[in-house]
This record gives structure tokens, C-alpha cells and sequence, in this order.
């Protein structure tokens, strides 16, 4: 049997990663010096309203945006509400037509059936068998009456990257059309074309921040109808007692995630790899569900072997990956994006995904592949 590891390897930095230091730090003495309620009159609230200020201001100039505003949500589930329910309720007069792709989130999937039980109509565009949507697909979709379009920028299961820089462009050429791209897991990770798109949805615990706190980042021009109805926070978008020490720590770790973005990308090229090409040689065991063009999220099939067994087993010898989505980890419906993809139903079920952070190290990729070829060998079925 292989020798216990004392320590946990942790490989399921997409559903979670863990908040940096400084992030926790900041939150617990912004909190404590500065608690007042921004929205209140007096010099306290006054002085924490320019605060919050300066934290939208910075985050900004992080994404080398100027003509967008942020709208601070609870995470990337209400930013997707809010993007796809307040844009289409406020632009019902143009016209009555959403065009997603069939990999979106369950947020976006969930909240473009109830725009669609509203009466709203929803275009599903598919993704190809490599897990990509294609402009001629997309542009199949397109009607007189189509207001808004949204294509996720990484997903989350396979990691595949979607050519958000064509599509971007395309949606340019319709005035009344607007884009939203889920950039959750794009992030840090891989460079978009912010200034090209039109709402942008973000979620902090997934880059160094802390939970129940995500982003819409939303043009200037555009309006929408709120989700929820108060006090008329966030510019009226979204109501709610502001969370100074939240927005001023997602500001920090916004910043240090798109530091160096290319680099840093090529740096877990090189950590992954091996691990990559281990995979390549057990192909009589696992199809391989990605590529090493975003080498953070490697998902894989298992020909022969359940993959909750074989996580279990990782798990018991300190290693922590996920069977697919985090979101839908619990619910035994197999991979959705595989699905799309057109994989077969048991490469579906039996999916696994494991994600990696610049926080991890050689020898835990190393590790990985020790007690990943003792489970290939004494795991049955």
C-alpha cells in the first residue's frame, strides 16, 4: 500500500481556491475600522462611501476599463441573474430574444428557462465536439428581435476557452444587440477582451477572494431592471447594505490576479504537463476531455473504472479533485458540458476534473501521478 501523506494535495481550485492572506487580513480590519454604513449621512458614512468609491476605481483600473461601472452582487450566481433577467426586462421593447450556449453555468441556464417561462424566447447554440461554439453556429441563431447574447468565457467543467475575441467582434456590428460573457473561471487565467464586452460577470472566491461576494461589471450605457427591490444600493441595481471590507478586499485580489496573466499561464504549463502526458499514455484506461491550452482545468473520462470510486480513493490518500462541476458534484446526472460535446453516456458519468492554482507545486503533481497509477492498478470497476 503507498505511505500515508500527513498533508492534503488540493486539486479543485475551480470550485474553490483558498482566500490570500492579505485578502483575509484586509476584511477583518476594514471591518473593524471602518464598519459604518457607507449610505449613511455623517462624516463616518461619507468618508466609507469614498472608500467604496476608490475600491470600484481600482478595480476598474485593474481591468483597463473606463466605460463600465461595477455592480457588487453575493456572487457570480446573482451577477448572472442580474445580467440576463434585468437585461431583458429592461429591453423587452427592442425585442424578445436571448441566445446562450448549451455549457453555460447552471445560473445561466436556470435563469434563461425562467426568462424563458416569462415568455421570452431562448436560442441554444451547441458547442462542437472539442467543447467550442462556432461563430457560423452562433450567427445561425441570430434574429431581427435577438437582444442579447451570452457565452460563458471559460467553462468550468473542461476548460475549454471560447474564442471570445471573435465573438465580441461580431456582436459589434448589432447596435441592439449586447454581450455577456461569464468570465468566472477566465479570470487570472486567461486574457479576454474586456473593453469589448458589455457585461462581464466575476466571482471572487474563485481568484484569492472571499465567498458571498462576486461582480457584474456593466457598460456605462446599459441599464438594467433590478433583481431585488430596497433601499437602492449599487446605483439602484442592486439593493443591500454595501459591504465596505468586501469591496476593498475584492479589490486587492482583482488586482493580483490579473497580474501577469500570460506568464503565469505558461508557468502551470509547465507544472501540469507531466501530469498531461502521463494521461496520454494511459489511453486504454481515460479519454482525456481537454487541452493543455488552459492547462488549470484538465478534465478526463474513465473507460473502464467509476470516476466517484476513484475519487474517493484519491481522496483517501489526501489528494481532493471533483467528479465534474462543484455545482452539480452531488447530483449523480453526469456531466452536462459533456454531454453538449457529444460524449458518450459513460464517458459522461464517469467524468473527473482536476484544477490546478499557481499555489500548487511540483511534487504534488508528482505525487499525483504516484498514487494515480497505484488506483489505474488496484481499482476495480
Amino acid at each position: 500500500m503507498l505511505e500515508d501523506n500527513n498533508s492534503f494535495i488540493y486539486f479543485d481550485h475551480a470550485a474553490t481556491t483558498s482566500p490570500l492572506q492579505e485578502v483575509v487580513s484586509l476584511y477583518a480590519e476594514v471591518s473593524t475600522k471602518y464598519f459604518a454604513n457607507s449610505s449613511s449621512a455623517h462624516r463616518l458614512g461619507v468618508e466609507n462611501s469614498r472608500l467604496l468609491s476608490k475600491a470600484r476605481n481600482d478595480i476598474l483600473k485593474s481591468f483597463r476599463l473606463s466605460n463600465h461601472d461595477v455592480i457588487f452582487t453575493s456572487g457570480a450566481t446573482e451577477a448572472n441573474n442580474l445580467a440576463l433577467k434585468g437585461y431583458m426586462e429592461r429591453y423587452h421593447t427592442r425585442g424578445k430574444h436571448l441566445i446562450i450556449s448549451s455549457i453555460e453555468h447552471p445560473s445561466v441556464l436556470n435563469a434563461a428557462n425562467h426568462l424563458a417561462n416569462l415568455g421570452y424566447e431562448v436560442s441554444i447554440v451547441p458547442v462542437r465536439a472539442d467543447g467550442k461554439v462556432y461563430l457560423d453556429d452562433l450567427k445561425k441563431e441570430i434574429k431581427e428581435d435577438t437582444i442579447l447574447v451570452s457565452i460563458m468565457g471559460v467553462n468550468n467543467e473542461t476548460g475549454i476557452i471560447q474564442n471570445i475575441p471573435e465573438i465580441a467582434s461580431f456582436i459589434k456590428k448589432f447596435p441592439t444587440i449586447s454581450l455577456h460573457v461569464d468570465a468566472v473561471q477566465a479570470v487570472g487565467k486567461v486574457e479576454l477582451p474586456y473593453n469589448d464586452i458589455d457585461l462581464i460577470t466575476i466571482s471572487l472566491h474563485k481568484i484569492g477572494g472571499l465567498k458571498g461576494t462576486g461582480i457584474l461589471l456593466k457598460r456605462k450605457n446599459i441599464e438594467l431592471t433590478p433583481v431585488l427591490d430596497g433601499g437602492g444600493q449599487e446605483n439602484g441595481y442592486r439593493s443591500g447594505t454595501n459591504d465596505l471590507a468586501m469591496a476593498v478586499s475584492d479589490a486587492v485580489a482583482i488586482k493580483e490576479a490579473l497580474k501577469d496573466v500570460a506568464s503565469k499561464r505558461e508557468a502551470m504549463k509547465t507544472l501540469v504537463e507531466p501530469f498531461y502526458n502521463y494521461l496520454l499514455s494511459r489511453n486504454d484506461e481515460i479519454v482525456i476531455n481537454s487541452t493543455l491550452d488552459n492547462p488549470y482545468i484538465i478534465n478526463i473520462s474513465f473507460l473502464h473504472k467509476k470516476a466517484s470510486v476513484f475519487a474517493e480513493f484519491l481522496s483517501n490518500n489526501n489528494i481532493m479533485v471533483s467528479t465534474h462541476s462543484a455545482c452539480s458534484s452531488k447530483l449523480d446526472i453526469g456531466s452536462p458540458t459533456l454531454t453538449a460535446m457529444g460524449k458518450d453516456p459513460i464517458l459522461v458519468k464517469n467524468a473527473m476534473r482536476f484544477s490546478f492554482s499557481t499555489k500548487n507545486k511540483k511534487e504534488e503533481i508528482d505525487r499525483l501521478i504516484e498514487v494515480f497509477e497505484f488506483g489505474l492498478k488496484e481499482i476495480r470497476g
